[in-house]
């Protein structure tokens, strides 16, 4: 579905996405980086900071 609509379209594509589970995170940034024909995907991680410990 991605490579169709690059095809179609030109210009950025954003794909925003929640992911909770690391090893899902890695696998699917591993697939976009190594994909052939596209672009470099660009991702910003952000991460939940632990709870300030209690006084």
């Amino acid at each position: 579905m991605i490579k169709d609509i690059e095809e179609k379209y030109d210009g950025t594509l954003i794909i925003p996405m929640t992911i909770v589970n690391p090893n899902y995170f890695k696998e699917i940034i591993g697939l976009l980086t190594t994909r052939r024909g596209g672009g470099t995907p660009v991702y910003f991680n952000v991460r939940k900071r632990s709870a300030a410990p209690k006084t």
